[in-house]
């Protein structure tokens, strides 16, 4: 087994370098909305989003639906 100098130093002399892929943040990303126009999640940027994945035949939909419309009764004047 070669040691990882070894290793390392053939790599380098070989031209391929590696580089880090840039950090990406939820803000990055855009989505689309309900009337699918894209939505860009800086948007909301400096507020705790809340990211919900619904399938809409699934059977806990409805409760789902029910406890997500009271979560922001409860919270929607917590930040503007």
């Amino acid at each position: 087994m070669q040691s990882t100098s070894t290793a390392s130093s053939r790599f380098h002399s070989s031209g391929v370098h590696a580089r880090a892929a840039p950090e990406k943040t939820l803000h990055n990303f855009t989505v689309k909305d309900i009337d699918k126009n894209d939505v860009p999640l800086s948007k909301f940027k400096g507020k705790v989003p809340l990211i919900v994945n619904i399938a809409p035949r699934c059977g806990l939909t409805t409760s789902n639906y029910t406890e997500l419309s009271h979560l922001y009764e409860k919270r929607k004047t917590d930040s503007s």
